[in-house]
């Protein structure tokens, strides 16, 4: 094997950043370069809830079962255990070095896996000991010939594997931290799911980045959260521009409460708004552009009548300035409702007036508020 073909194995190992496709790949381009009957990359250490882990090329289905029960058995991996040999990241070592054929064809291993698997003639890099920082477990690459082919090159298979090794360890460095950030991902998102209140994830403007389940129901179900473009432009009665206040007081402060009515002149909802710049490295890690959390908080619906009467017993409201609060509630102008109730325009003006001084307020649509806040 020359220089040239061990630096394209290389650079494959490189580029294709642990994807399980590019080390598949790499595999069966290497399996072709070493002149192998099969390739394997494999752990005989527990990984997780499975023993045995493998990736390889040139063993069916059927060998790859039997050579992973045998794993532990190893009787080549064994030897060097029982020789008290060292076991370094970066070791290579051939089969025949220390295990003679004669020796092999006497083992379990040989008569029951193989023999019948076509392997005889062994080359190994130990592409990680288990006990390198990384959290990898023992990791070895192994070239495999039959007993009918000739033994590896000793020179030749030693450095190509030697100038391999690292780049594999990278390549399942990369693969790890990738299933960790996977793993992440899915526990977040199953945490934000099983969460009741509706929550949204937002990024840069109001970007919505995610949203729980409870969110999505409760887009489904009313028009109270309005998403144009992607972006979050209105939730309950905030349009873009009120919207836009409240992220700009959150990126100010931090954080951002506020109170959500609305209505359409049969029921009433109410609520709350509460916004949050999370600083939770696990949300981050999901979502690198997250800029806020945004959870709304819905009571039940409530019929307006039954607010209105409410409100105006608490502030001692006059039948007459009942009624124009409830044509005001449904989006009637005070002309509009002069009209309505038969009225002079200044009469319906009065009765805001009155309004307004038992409240306290200084605009008609926070009086229409107060149909909607507890």
């Amino acid at each position: 094997m020359d220089f040239d073909t061990v630096l394209d194995l290389h650079r494959s190992l490189l580029e294709g950043e642990g994807q399980d496709g590019a080390l598949t790949a790499f595999l069966a381009k290497a399996r072709r370069a070493f002149n192998a009957n099969a390739i394997a990359l494999f752990s005989p250490d527990a990984v997780g809830s499975t023993d045995v882990q493998f990736l390889s090329q040139g063993l069916a289905a059927e060998q790859l079962a039997t050579v992973a029960q045998w794993t532990h058995d190893d009787p080549w991996i064994n030897r060097r255990l029982a020789m008290r040999l060292p076991m370094d990241t970066g070791m290579v070592t051939l089969g025949s070095s220390y295990l003679a054929p004669h020796e092999l064809r006497r083992t379990a291993y040989y008569s029951d896996c193989a023999r019948q698997a076509g392997i005889f003639h062994i080359g190994c890099v130990l592409v990680d000991n288990g006990n390198q920082p990384g959290g990898l477990p023992r990791m070895h690459f192994s070239l495999v010939r039959p007993e009918d082919a000739d033994d590896f090159d000793a020179q030749t298979t030693t450095k190509a594997l030697q100038l391999l090794a690292p780049a594999l360890r990278a390549s399942l460095l990369v693969r790890r931290s990738r299933a960790w950030q996977s793993q992440a991902k899915a526990s977040v998102i199953a945490a934000l799911d099983g969460h009741p209140v509706p929550t949204f994830v937002l990024g840069v403007d109001g970007e919505v980045l995610f949203a729980n389940h409870a969110a999505q129901a409760l887009m489904r179900r009313s028009q109270h959260v309005r998403i144009t473009g992607g972006r979050l432009r209105g939730v309950f009665q905030l349009n873009a521009h009120g919207f836009a206040a409240v992220l700009a007081s959150c990126a100010a402060n931090g954080a951002s409460r506020v109170g959500l009515w609305a209505g359409d002149g049969e029921a009433v909802a109410t609520g709350e708004l509460l916004l949050t710049q999370s600083q939770d490295i696990r949300l981050r890690s999901v979502w690198p552009g997250m800029a806020q959390v945004m959870s709304v908080t819905v009571d039940s619906l409530a019929s307006v009548k039954d607010r209105l009467q409410a409100v105006a017993d608490f502030y001692a409201f006059s039948k007459a300035e009942q009624a124009v609060l409830t044509l005001c509630s449904q989006g009637l102008s005070p002309d509009q409702v002069a009209v309505h109730q038969g009225v002079k325009v200044s009469t319906v003006r009065t009765h805001i007036r009155s309004l307004l001084e038992k409240t306290g307020e200084r605009r008609l649509a926070d009086v229409v508020g107060r149909l909607t806040r507890k």
